[in-house]
């Protein structure tokens, strides 16, 4: 997914730099994310928690 993101909304540098902080920390956590979502410790978890749920329902 690509943020498609060309300009600043803010005014002034204060603003801009805020913006682009945030930017920044968006993108970080999207890579955090992504990477977590494709280990093979959480595809672990998830499996042993299919097999608890799926005796108790």
């Amino acid at each position: 997914m690509q943020d498609e993101w060309k300009q600043m909304h803010g005014r002034g540098m204060d603003n801009a730099s805020r913006e682009f902080k945030l930017h920044c920390v968006m993108h970080n956590i999207r890579k955090i994310v992504k990477v977590y979502f494709n280990s093979p410790s959480y595809h672990e978890t998830v499996h042993q928690k299919e097999q608890l749920y799926k005796d108790t329902g």
